[in-house]
């Protein structure tokens, strides 16, 4: 297999998805009684999530098939990821591992959502999986034109979970906030309950690129297929699954709360081919990505233990040579260390994973051996760290990867499965598992 032959197809991909990878309450909220599962919450009692709504809410009169609404403000809804609570109405989000958790009883559940997306095609739109009381997930494509969704019926009778799970990026085919939603609740049976539901025990955060993002990895191919027929394996939405990435597969082993914070196409110091958007360091504290003027996140609403960033693969992209290439590497460096120490205000004490991998060579851009630099500029950026008074910082080095491929040759949910294994190998060596 010839590497360098890869590479401009990774590139494209990456082409086509550039520019996409405390709360206000409501205070006129009325309390009504235990049957509900309304009564006053302490929100400690869950974690509170990012939202941590508080106020008791009334689930209302039955709609005429006799579900009644659980409003996305209730307080024992755990809220996981970037998400912007300030309307308490619909709560807003765009990145994906975006995770909505509910307890309840009864045999039947709905969801209310608001898409944001184009709706124009299933290869486009966006799509969310859905796990009831710890399932195989179901995936469920949603439209701007539609708000209410069937999730379960005949439930057994009990106690049951469900979570809704963000798969898709913020902007999904190069169109920034398309991949943007607002949950507006749930609905359940007449005088079924809402319960409170335990938070995760772990919190880990990962930071990267169309990687993370899960870009086109329900697809596996082989080298031949797809470079015969590189239009049939392009990016979709459809085979985009941030549920299979290797960070959510990761949390899931560790049995942690995960955030996302991924971008299509974007770098540390420089985007694919040199774009001139901005990088993700400059929107990580956007809580809607493709948003400047939105909200601002605050890290202290979900403090992680442990922090894994996975840039570089656009740093290095098409349109360096040889005159060119030390410069961008400094500028990798640096920003990379500002980055870290940035992020380090932040998290004070949590664990920081720099990784490299899986998607660069030696071979392309030809002649410029990116895959053995960015492993020398990482040794680099975390001697400086420690240099610096921080030895928490440590390196994960993923080879490049293998076919079989997903879309425009990224890793495959198995090569996500294998990169999650590295990744828990790594922290059960620092002693964090």
């Amino acid at each position: 297999m010839n590497a360098k032959r890869i590479a401009p197809y990774l590139l494209l991909g990456l082409l086509l998805s550039l520019g996409a990878c405390a709360s206000d309450t409501n205070k006129d909220a009325q309390s009504s009684d235990d049957k509900t599962g309304n009564g006053k919450t302490d929100n400690s009692k869950n974690g509170g999530g990012v939202c941590g709504f508080t106020t008791p809410v009334d689930l209302g009169t039955p709609d005429d098939d006799g579900l009644v609404n659980v409003p996305p403000n209730h307080p024992d809804i755990i809220y996981y990821g970037r998400v912007d609570c300030s309307d308490a109405s619909a709560p807003a989000f765009a990145h994906p591992g975006i995770s909505i958790r509910m307890r309840f009883t009864g045999t039947s559940l709905d969801m209310r959502l608001q898409d944001f997306g184009a709706g124009r095609s299933p290869d486009t739109n966006n799509y969310y999986v859905v796990i009831i009381d710890g399932e195989a997930p179901e995936k469920h494509e949603v439209l701007p034109t539609q708000e209410l969704y069937e999730l379960a019926r005949d439930l057994p009778e009990g106690t049951h979970t469900a979570e809704i799970f963000k798969i898709g990026e913020s902007g999904p085919s190069g169109s920034p906030n398309r991949g943007k939603g607002a949950f507006l609740g749930f609905r359940i049976d007449d005088g079924a309950q809402v319960l409170p539901l335990e938070a995760r025990g772990r919190r880990i955060e990962f930071i990267g690129d169309s990687i993370t993002c899960g870009y086109g990895n329900e697809v596996s191919v082989s080298y031949a297929d797809i470079s015969e027929n590189p239009a049939d394996y392009t990016y979709t939405t459809r085979n985009s699954n941030a549920w299979l990435a290797w960070g959510a597969v990761a949390a899931r082993a560790l049995d942690a709360e995960y955030m996302a914070v991924a971008y299509s196409g974007l770098g540390m110091a420089r985007n694919f081919n040199g774009a001139s958007l901005a990088t993700l360091p400059e929107r990580y504290l956007r809580t809607l990505p493709d948003e400047a003027d939105g909200p601002t996140w605050d890290p202290q609403r979900a403090v992680p233990e442990v922090v894994v960033i996975n840039l570089g693969t656009n740093d290095f992209s098409a349109g360096l040579t040889l005159d060119t290439i030390e410069a961008a590497q400094a500028q990798f460096r640096d920003t990379y260390v500002q980055f870290l120490a940035d992020l380090r205000d932040h998290y004070p004490a949590a664990t920081f994973i720099a990784a490299v991998g899986p998607g660069l060579s030696d071979y392309y851009p030809e002649g410029l051996t990116i895959w053995t630099r960015i492993q020398d500029d990482l040794a680099q950026i975390i001697a400086q760290r420690h240099d610096d008074g921080d030895d928490r910082v440590h390196s994960l080095v993923i080879p490049p990867q293998t076919e079989p491929y997903g879309e425009d040759y990224h890793p495959t949910a198995a090569t996500h499965a294998a990169m999650a294994d590295r990744l828990l190998d790594k922290l059960d060596e620092l002693g964090l598992l």
